[in-house]
């Protein structure tokens, strides 16, 4: 990518291709920097017939240091911006400039992806969501506990009553790492899976493209679900093998519960006792 010199900015600003016109318009005095190739100095021989040699570490005047440690240099002027990096126009961290990046990467990666990756993709995304819902059991559980509390608090609106498993962590300032993580994990698939949807079919739906004529990607479309679903359903059967009928029952409703309770939970106006409720419609 170019580099940039801004006046009153001591490093070059590194700018994505796509965004040098809206750069330079807000910009308009900024000067392209090249790299200059380095020019190594030579010796000098009074015969002019003979070859040029490179001058020697010695020649030049070098002595190695006892200590090769390097002295820290203060390289921090007035003027020196803290946002070297620029995106549509926009100066920002390294770090922002970094993860656009990885966005447009990973956008690129999920457009141009195979059938056969974006069924791995699908199989990642149902392993992910298996995780979760054995994840979030134990705030599942609470949040179950709970509702006597939550009826409590609703019929005589006592605010402070009320209870939720997202309200104790964070009181209490608890993690569930592995929780979090499934989270993290299926969110960034899903946007995959959005992306690659997006780009490859005309339609959403497994009926809407029978419906349409577009059989190849109803049939895809179909693969793609029976994938994604396929370890929840794997460890169903495996649970059902091994417990009996209202074991399997009361624990597939704690588990797939986990998920859509968390997301109730999120939504700003809705009671604890309607959000875990739902949940476990």
């Amino acid at each position: 990518m170019p580099k940039y010199k801004i006046e009153n900015y001591t490093n070059p600003v590194e700018v994505a291709e796509k965004d040098v016109e809206s750069f330079l318009k807000k910009y308009p005095d900024a000067v392209l920097v090249e790299e200059q190739p380095v020019d190594f100095p030579t010796s000098t021989v009074e015969d002019a017939d003979a070859v040029q040699q490179p001058m020697t570490a010695s020649q030049a005047g070098y002595v190695e240091s006892e200590d090769t440690e390097l002295a820290p240099v203060d390289t921090s002027l007035e003027f020196q911006s803290t946002d070297p990096f620029v995106i549509n126009g926009k100066p920002v961290t390294e770090q922002e400039f970094n993860n656009y990046k990885k966005e447009l990467l990973t956008e690129k990666m999920a457009e141009n992806m195979s059938f056969m990756d974006k069924l791995t993709v699908d199989l990642m995304k149902g392993g992910g969501t298996l995780g979760e819902m054995l994840a979030s059991i134990p705030e599942t559980l609470y949040d179950i506990g709970a509702i006597p509390q939550n009826i409590i608090a609703e019929v005589f609106d006592i605010e402070g009553l009320k209870a939720s498993s997202k309200k104790t962590k964070e009181a209490l300032d608890i993690k569930n790492p592995i929780l979090e993580y499934y989270q993290e994990e299926t969110e960034k698939l899903g946007k995959i899976q959005n992306i690659y949807n997006d780009k490859n079919y005309d339609h959403q739906g497994i009926y809407k493209n029978f419906q349409e004529g577009n059989y190849s990607d109803g049939f895809k479309q179909l693969a793609s679900g029976i994938t994604e679903s396929a370890p929840v359903s794997i460890s169903m059967m495996i649970g059902g093998a091994a417990a009996s009928t209202k074991q399997l029952i009361a624990g597939s409703t704690v588990g797939f519960a986990g998920p859509e309770i968390e997301e109730q939970l999120k939504k700003e106006g809705q009671s604890e006792l309607t959000s875990v409720v739902k949940g476990l419609d």
